[in-house]
């Protein structure tokens, strides 16, 4: 009787499956005794549904302390104007934005990402609008990285907000959500 793989084992296929974009068998002891699998439709489809979701999850930026502190600022300031609650509904906003702008606009904008890696929850959708604008990037010649291509983004919404006039002073550690404001 074949050993039964571990949970290291599945978890380990699990990843080499989602890398290689296909669903593989649980990985056998014997080589000898392993079978080619087939993909079913139906895994196909679950694979691209789980890449997606977690393309969707998160997006990853370097930032350094001082453009994350100035971001922080720029988000109170801007909650001040009406805007988002959250930290993080600014930072998808700052995305969206800088996906609607033109290839051009976006590198002339462009920084070098490096600092601290943070990570931020996104929606899908918001997603989809980065990695059409950075494939357009791409086709225009611009050749960026999605992290420093957040983080021009981040920036870009920072000086954007410091054009209303002084930033202010972000506490140590943000409240995870802001008492909505009436637009002024």
């Amino acid at each position: 009787m074949p050993k039964r793989p571990t949970l290291a084992d599945r978890k380990r296929a699990a990843r080499d499956a989602l890398a290689a974009g296909t669903e593989t068998a649980p990985p056998t002891p014997d080589p000898s005794s392993a079978t080619t699998a087939t993909v079913s439709p139906d895994a196909t489809n679950a694979s691209s549904a789980a890449s997606a979701a977690s393309r969707g999850g998160t997006i990853s930026v370097s930032l350094t302390t001082q453009q994350y502190r100035d971001a922080q600022a720029a988000f109170l300031a801007d909650w001040e104007h009406g805007g988002p609650d959250t930290f993080t509904a600014w930072i998808e906003t700052a995305l969206r934005t800088h996906a609607v702008r033109t290839s051009s606009d976006r590198a002339a904008l462009a920084i070098t990402a490096s600092g601290s890696t943070r990570s931020f929850r996104i929606a899908e959708h918001t997603r989809d609008l980065i990695d059409t604008a950075i494939t357009d990037d791409f086709t225009a010649g611009y050749w960026t990285s999605i992290s420093a291509w957040a983080a021009t983004a981040i920036t870009t919404a920072t000086q954007h907000a410091r054009t209303r006039g002084p930033l202010p002073a972000p506490p140590t550690r943000l409240p995870g959500r802001l008492p909505r404001k009436a637009p002024r």
